[in-house]
């Protein structure tokens, strides 16, 4: 009912929950328009309360509080409360809030339009077919506080969520609690607890989530600058994910989310889907995904560029701890990754790369997985820096893909198991086309200490013709067997190979390469080891190969060149001892 006056809304009789809009200039209130609650009759003693002609009162809403029970009894629980709910909803005008004064609402859908409104202090549940989601907001700046919800995923064949955003600005879920759900039925894209779809600034945090069953704890679909933070998202039933970022819509663009201190465990697949730009993972823990990653970047294709994964502790993961499957100008550094069966980290279709800083332990299952496993199919950099491995079942580093520039430095390797691959700690295979396998590698001021059944620094097979290998100023000690450095004769062999300024172990230092053709060469120089070991280059056939072999202090013994070159080519060795 709209009045001009006070006094005219005096006049009118009303009932308990209906509201009264003044419109003009009254002299009791202040000028322009003012919203009214009608209530049952009491002693009021805030500014604004009127006694109306049927004995009840009416209170100044705007920025009030609304009680749910004001509009009706509500069922417990037992029945639907749907149209109730909705008639205390649409109560509510700019500043409201609906206190639900703890009492446990069963709703099919609601539909909270009002901006600038706040819902708090109940239950919501759904225990039958549920089309679409409990509270789905079209309103800004709409605040859910110490809620809870619960989806009895059992009792329906339809898909159903809990929160939804829909095209909002600044929406807000905070101390509340998400138990139930389901991702059944046609309907899944709404098959979640809380997504914001189309949204700007969405914030979730301070939440508990529970026992949702495959579907999306969280889901940021299409939206921008969203938050989820400090959340407890757990599912002994295996969710999909905790949080996953998607441009179903593509109008997301740089989504600029922040995924942070949230602590996540037990998930069907990933337990962070990334399909959005300039996403930051920051602080949080993470713990058991059972069939596949952490971490996936890029998961269903559309990409996630300019993403950072930093600072969070990831472990327990069928899969890769962190898995780039189709990212550029990705940062992963500072994480504790360990106890992952595939990998610490894996690429896939990765363009580029900053992975620094990680300790990276105890991966691998019965006989596989590598601290870090670089398979991407396209063109793609990386730069690998101040890493720590440790205790890794298959490699250290593992090359397979078109890495057209790599830089490892600075990074330890320790307890490093071959595990049944066929490298060592910085193994370079040949798995894939060879048309499209590392050009520029380059190992550098890298650390590596021990082993449990393998030799070998790099193994290398299968590369560029125009492939520039460096291992330099490398600390190489604590090897068991044979040799330090080993490089396979088989596949095409580098432009350039260079070892050189290494610092070795006891064991004696290996060389084995093939040179085909042009002017390639090999250059073994290792003046930093002490003690003196006999260094060694092998198979090497080709009329411009050089070979040099540099020991500036060794003791008791010699040292052997050994080539064995085709019948008809004239060599010249020859070596200084200083």
């Amino acid at each position: 009912i709209q009045v001009s006056t006070v006094a005219e809304m005096k006049t009118k009789s009303y009932e308990v929950g209906q509201v009264v809009e003044t419109v003009g200039y009254y002299a009791e209130g202040d000028a322009g328009a003012a919203r009214y609650l009608v209530k049952a009759a009491q002693a009021f003693d805030g500014y604004g309360d009127h006694v109306l002609a049927n004995g009840t009162v009416a209170v100044l809403q705007s920025g009030g509080v609304i009680n749910l029970t004001q509009f009706g009894a509500i069922s417990g629980g037992t029945s639907e409360d749907t149209a109730l709910f909705q008639a205390a909803v649409n109560a509510l005008s700019d500043g409201d809030s609906l206190d639900l004064n703890g009492t446990n609402s069963v709703l099919k859908n609601t539909f909270i339009t009002a901006n600038n409104v706040t819902i708090l202090n109940g239950k919501i549940t759904a225990h039958t077919d549920l089309l679409g989601v409990m509270l789905y907001i079209t309103g800004d700046n709409v605040a859910l506080k110490n809620l809870r919800s619960y989806v009895d995923g059992a009792a329906s064949a339809v898909s159903k969520g809990t929160i939804t955003f829909f095209e909002c600005t600044n929406g807000t879920v905070s101390g509340c609690r998400l138990e139930g759900g389901r991702r059944t039925g046609t309907n899944n894209n709404v098959a979640n607890m809380v997504c914001a779809a189309k949204s700007t600034g969405i914030i979730i945090t301070d939440n508990v989530f529970y026992e949702a069953h495959y579907v999306e704890m969280v889901q940021l679909e299409s939206s921008t600058h969203c938050i989820v933070s400090d959340n407890v998202m757990s599912s002994t039933g295996l969710a999909y994910s905790a949080v996953a970022t998607t441009d179903f819509y593509v109008i997301g663009g740089d989504s600029k989310h922040v995924v942070s201190n949230n602590t996540c465990t037990n998930y069907l697949t990933s337990i962070l889907t990334i399909n959005t730009a300039g996403v930051a993972i920051t602080g949080n823990v993470l713990d058991i995904s059972v069939q596949e990653q952490g971490v996936n970047m890029g998961h269903t294709g559309s990409g996630a560029p300019d993403c950072t994964v930093t600072g969070n502790t990831i472990s327990g993961c069928a899969g890769a701890g962190v898995a780039l499957a189709e990212a550029t100008n990705t940062v992963v550094s500072n994480n504790v990754i360990r106890y992952c069966g595939e990998a610490g980290i894996d690429t896939s279709s990765t363009i580029s790369a900053i992975i620094s800083d990680n300790f990276i332990h105890n991966i691998g299952n019965a006989s596989t997985g590598n601290g870090l496993k670089l398979s991407t199919s396209v063109a793609a950099s990386y730069l690998i820096t101040n890493n720590r491995f440790k205790t890794i079942k298959g490699n250290g580093i593992e090359i397979n893909g078109s890495v057209v520039d790599c830089i490892v430095t600075n990074n330890v390797f320790s307890d490093i198991n071959t595990g049944g691959f066929g490298g060592g700690r910085f193994p370079v295979n040949g798995t894939l086309d060879a048309v499209i396998l590392p050009k520029t590698i380059i190992f550098d001021n890298n650390i590596v200490n021990g082993t449990f059944t393998t030799n070998r620094v790099v193994s290398l097979g299968n590369t560029h013709s125009d492939m520039v290998l460096s291992v330099s100023n490398n600390v190489l000690t604590a090897i068991t067997s044979t040799s330090q450095l080993f490089f396979s004769v088989s596949g095409t062999q580098p432009l350039s190979r260079s070892v050189s300024r290494n610092k070795m172990g006891a064991a004696p230092m290996v060389g084995v390469a093939t040179i085909s053709g042009g002017t390639n060469s090999v250059i073994v120089s290792n003046i930093n080891q002490t003690p003196y070991q006999r260094p060694i280059c092998t198979e090497v056939d080709n009329d411009a190969a050089q070979v040099e072999i540099y020991v500036s202090s060794f003791g008791a013994g010699t040292f052997t060149i050994s080539s064995r070159l085709t019948p008809a080519f004239d060599a010249l060795i020859q070596y200084d001892i200083n």
